[in-house]
């Protein structure tokens, strides 16, 4: 699976992505600027967001302020020169009479965490001594911003939040991303900066769903399937993959079609499947039943024993002679 910790040199780039709706009288910030987030130190920066149209904008970071001006569409950006590392400091935005403010603003460096479920796995998800590690990881310049997983055929305007910026204490630690919190710990108790982590991570998707269509439609190999790039048609298959998801949860959860199908019982008639090696590489998609007839001894019977499968997917189930001994859900070992 590939993963990414991918410096965040430029902080503008993010903060664009990131627009709220404009509104004709509040004056709001993109949710990317927060109370306790973490900003890019030794860089200039762009703060935005929205504001009554045409209307002058003032940025006050500290005792500096900035001056801009809201568009037609009430828009507005001002870009700020680069601040050292420390904090904290407060960030006020004022417009008509009207303000807005951040603050515990800390300048440090910030990180984009992102890939698969290797990235995504939080601490709590049966890592190792991950309630040890919760317990002593009150470090509050550590922090952590969690981006909820969303699709669009299309480049999206608005950045939408799983969870605010979050200092690392023994009660927030344990949500976060078990690569990037190990990363972020190691890295600031060397150099005594501030760290920001912003975790974007979605297990299973595929290194194009990342990239934009203009550059998958140039790769020199051909991308598995080009419907996906097709606005009209993408809705169509998403929609039939939401279909599909939701009647592969109500096969896996339907105790009743379970017990009617009787696939775990010892008399089941299996002399129809296919045949299989294990261990070896994955054949099956979607829901798959594997059966296997084992001999114990007396001995074996009467002594605890180990049954060990090695990976397997998220969800796992085991049966004996009809009876469930083991349940795996997405996510816990």
């Amino acid at each position: 699976m590939n993963n990414a910790l991918i410096k965040s040199f430029c902080l503008s780039l993010l903060v664009t992505l990131s627009l709220l709706s404009f509104s004709t009288t509040a004056i709001t910030l993109s949710n990317l600027f927060q109370d306790n987030m973490i900003i890019q130190r030794d860089k200039p920066f762009l703060i935005s967001g929205s504001a009554a149209p045409s209307t002058p904008v003032t940025v006050t970071l500290d005792k500096s302020e900035w001056k801009g001006m809201s568009n037609l569409q009430g828009y507005w950006e001002v870009n700020l020169p680069a601040q050292a590392v420390g904090g904290p400091h407060v960030i006020k935005v004022t417009s008509q009479k009207k303000e807005k403010e951040i603050s515990n603003i800390y300048f440090g460096d910030v990180w984009i965490a992102s890939g698969q479920s290797n990235m995504e796995w939080k601490l709590s998800w049966s890592t190792d001594n991950w309630e040890d590690e919760s317990l002593q990881a009150n470090l509050p310049l550590i922090r952590f911003l969690e981006v909820k997983n969303t699709i669009s055929p299309t480049p999206k305007t608005t950045l939408t939040l799983e969870k605010k910026w979050l200092s690392a204490t023994p009660n927030t630690v344990k949500d976060f991303s078990a690569i990037a919190w190990y990363f972020a710990k190691a890295i600031h108790l060397d150099t005594d900066v501030p760290i920001g982590i912003i975790d974007s991570a979605w297990g299973g998707t595929p290194i194009e769903a990342w990239t934009p269509n203009s550059i998958v439609k140039n790769l020199p190999h051909e991308y598995p399937n080009t419907t996906y790039l097709d606005k009209d048609n993408w809705q169509n298959k998403v929609q039939l993959s939401d279909n599909n998801n939701k009647r592969r949860q109500q096969q896996l959860h339907n105790e009743k079609a379970f017990k009617e199908l009787q696939t775990g019982s010892e008399q089941y008639d299996d002399s129809t499947w296919q045949l299989t090696s294990l261990p070896g590489e994955y054949q099956g998609d979607n829901i798959v039943w594997m059966r296997k007839k084992l001999y114990l001894s007396n001995i074996s019977i009467k002594e605890p024993s180990l049954l060990s499968f090695g990976l397997y997917p998220n969800y796992f189930e085991v049966f004996i002679n009809n009876k469930r001994i083991f349940k795996r859900a997405a996510h816990r070992r």
